[in-house]
């Protein structure tokens, strides 16, 4: 199974404030959209509660500490999971081949060393009292491609879609 982390970010690697996304940006919606369309996403119980409606057409996996009997029932669509080894476990006997990490913080903190692939998108811009941030990317993750879209009358900044692959788990 291949696992990739997607994720936008400002200048100083901040990606929400007050739990939401702090910026609108067409052009990496759409980004999103194209990467995980059709497939199946992990995110932790906040960032699921956050949204403001569900995504379409995607699998969602939830990770969370809660107790699952308190949960909504899954559906073939929504499963809630307690730990990564329930995730790999339900993504093996559902024979997922992708899975897209999507966040939040803690997330992306926990299992990043465990991605083949990290999709960020660099806004140029600096959120003033972000509170929540994407982690340092590891030395071992090493930037394979970069696409750079200028601001237009849609979007309100630059953005930098970069592509790094994990050299400890890709060749």
């Amino acid at each position: 199974m291949i696992i990739s982390a997607i994720a936008a970010v400002d200048s100083q690697m901040a990606i929400g404030k007050a739990n939401t996304i702090p910026w609108h940006s067409p052009a990496d919606l759409a980004f999103f959209k194209q990467k995980t369309l059709n497939q199946h996403i992990l995110m932790g119980y906040q960032t699921f509660l956050s949204l403001p409606k569900r995504l379409a057409k995607r699998h969602y996996l939830i990770l969370t500490r809660k107790k699952l009997s308190t949960l909504p029932l899954a559906t073939t669509d929504l499963c809630f999971l307690n730990n990564w080894t329930d995730v790999l476990t339900h993504c093996e006997a559902n024979k997922i081949k992708e899975l897209w990490i999507i966040g939040g913080a803690q997330i992306y903190e926990q299992l990043l060393d465990f991605c083949h692939y990290l999709h960020l998108s660099r806004i140029n811009t600096t959120v003033e009292n972000a509170d929540v941030f994407f982690p340092a990317i590891p030395k071992h993750f090493e930037l394979q491609a970069q696409q750079h879209r200028t601001a237009d009358e849609h979007n309100l900044y630059d953005i930098d879609f970069q592509l790094y692959k994990n050299l400890l788990l890709t060749q």
